[in-house]
């Protein structure tokens, strides 16, 4: 945001001025003092270009009156010529020029030559003898805010504000400037609509009206659509344990497979703080060794989203799941899900949620088995990015109730995500989630043995994805995936690894 606007300056009032009207040097010559008090009065009156052709003058008339020099930068500073401001007030200070506003100048100068560290120095020197400016400060929080110094840039600019309201739309877009450089967006466009709202008639909230008409793209299209082809490799299709022997109608629980998803969604924005989704997923796995296990699975929504504040939001998600093995309907889940959204901090998102599903299952078994269940979860999940990097994630806890017709199938589970994503070279994506669930049955266990030795089913288990992601064309990306599970239980039968890598192409309409 700096890059697009650190051309501009805006006028100083002209302290300087009335520092001008100290009386020259005693060394200089009479026709340079004279020059002198021409140029001030061209200065008073915001004349800068007159005003320099006289102190110009003045310099030629003597070459050695360090009060000419000072002189001459303060107009070139008005001027925007900073670069020859900064030669004239170097060459008033070796000519030993005593002028208090010429650390204010120097400063200024070096701020617009990108020295930042020295106009800081310049400008704290000022402060010191002159204290309460706020263009001093301003210019101040400007350097800091470049020399990476957020808290000291953010601190120096308010303080320019409470001195001079005048400099409210600077200040503004700087403060904005602040809060991007810790990756706050929220606040930094908030900043920047308090400029179009409070000052919309400023040099700066015209030129940045311009910019947006230029740099921001087009709203987003409400619909969307999103295509992926590609296959890979499934250790386990069936997650059968090692040393279980296989079923008689299945030669190998190995085996690669081709993939294909179908993505696509719509938004109906009903008013400023009201959203309507409507979405479709499609995935299909077809395996080369075990066809018997070749999945279907479409995924039917409908979100609501309701925003109280830019801190809180609102959503509300109901969802149909039809999943297909072997050609045949394996189970299908209706879900609904609330949830409330707040931001703490500007780097921080926490979510609550709260769902329902009725799941049924289609394959026949015996009824201590049968799996036909109502699932309840609560969970908590914390969003983030860590300031400062460009490291993000996402932290969470949840807890499930499986109520199911089956007595073998009764259970609770306490759940534990962390995911971290992080940008590597060559415009790579990396993406990592670790889950691990506990799961406690709340019955004996049908396959744990006979009668006598039944007991509870205890599971632990950890999941692990790791995908890289990149971009090859604007429409265009490629990506690579590892997932492992490792299932531990206390009955043999549910105890089972699965490595699996799969990698393809997706498309984005």
């Amino acid at each position: 945001m700096r890059s697009a606007f650190r051309w501009w300056r805006l006028p100083v009032v002209l302290a300087a001025a009335v520092a001008l009207l100290l009386p020259a040097s005693a060394a200089a010559s009479p026709e340079s003092r004279a020059l002198l008090r021409q140029g001030l009065a061209d200065l008073k009156d915001r004349k800068f270009e007159e005003a320099l052709k006289k102190f110009e003058a003045a310099t030629r008339a003597d070459p050695n009156d360090a009060e000419a020099f000072f002189a001459m930068g303060v107009p070139l500073n008005r001027l925007r010529r900073h670069a020859e401001a900064l030669s004239a007030l170097e060459r008033a200070r070796a000519l030993g020029s005593t002028q208090p506003e010429l650390p204010f100048e120097t400063g200024w100068a070096l701020l617009a030559a990108r020295r930042f560290q020295d106009a800081a120095t310049q400008l704290e020197r000022y402060e010191a003898a002159r204290p309460g400016r706020g263009q001093t400060s301003e210019f101040l929080g400007r350097a800091y805010l470049a020399l990476g110094q957020a808290d000291k840039a953010e601190a120096r600019l308010k303080e320019a504000l409470a001195r001079d309201p005048n400099l409210k739309p600077t200040v503004l877009f700087y403060l904005a400037a602040v809060a991007r450089a810790r990756e706050d967006s929220r606040t930094a466009g908030a900043r920047l609509e308090d400029l179009l709202r409070e000052a919309p008639e400023s040099p700066l909230a015209r030129t940045l009206r311009e910019q947006l008409a230029r740099l921001v793209p087009p709203p987003p299209k409400p619909g969307r659509v999103t295509v992926s082809a590609g296959g890979g490799y499934n250790s386990n299709v069936i997650a059968l344990g090692d040393g279980i022997p296989l079923p008689s109608d299945i030669s190998s629980k190995r085996s690669g497979f081709s993939r294909f998803t179908l993505g696509a969604g719509y938004d109906w924005r009903l008013t400023a703080g009201d959203t309507l989704t409507a979405g479709y997923g499609f995935l299909a796995d077809v395996y080369e060794n075990v066809s018997g296990f070749d999945l279907l699975d479409h995924f039917f929504s409908v979100d609501y989203r309701h925003a109280f504040t830019r801190d809180l939001v609102a959503t509300l998600r109901l969802s149909d799941e039809l999943t297909l093995l072997g050609g045949d309907t394996f189970r299908n889940q209706v879900a609904l899900r609330p949830a409330l959204g707040y931001r703490p901090v500007y780097w921080a998102v926490l979510e609550l949620g709260w769902s329902v599903a009725g799941n049924d299952y289609y394959f026949p078994t015996i009824p201590q088995q049968d799996r036909d269940s109502t699932t309840h979860t609560v969970s908590l999940l914390g969003f983030f990015r860590i300031p400062g990097t460009r490291l993000s994630g996402r932290l969470g806890y949840f807890h499930t109730w499986n109520l199911a017709d089956g007595p073998d199938f009764d259970f609770e589970t306490d759940g534990f995500q962390l995911g971290l994503g992080h940008p590597l070279p060559w415009r790579i994506t990396a993406d990592l989630l670790w889950t691990h669930t506990f799961d406690r049955y709340a019955h004996l266990n049908s396959l744990a043995g006979v009668t006598s030795f039944e007991f509870k089913r205890r599971d632990d288990t950890d999941a692990v994805n790791v995908q890289l992601g990149r971009p090859i064309l604007n429409w265009l990306s490629a990506y690579l995936r590892y997932d492992f599970v490792n299932a531990d239980s206390n009955i043999r039968f549910f105890t089972f690894h699965q490595h699996v890598v799969s990698g393809g192409f997706v498309a984005s309409f």
